[in-house]
């Protein structure tokens, strides 16, 4: 899969990792629904969201 760049504003980037976070409660809480694969996609989403926007 290729990389995209792409640089956040603040206010896109609170609101992603807003959302980030609710879809974290959502998949606790659905206990074995979710797989160790859509968890990794989690996580690097939330590492996009994280980048700083210095580039």
């Amino acid at each position: 899969m290729p990389e995209i760049h792409r640089t956040f504003t603040a206010t896109e980037r609170q609101f992603l990792t807003f959302a980030l976070d609710l879809a974290a409660d959502e998949m606790a809480s659905c206990g074995d629904e979710f797989t160790e694969a859509d968890e990794a996609a989690l996580e690097r989403l939330r590492r996009i969201a994280a980048e700083d926007d210095t580039r």
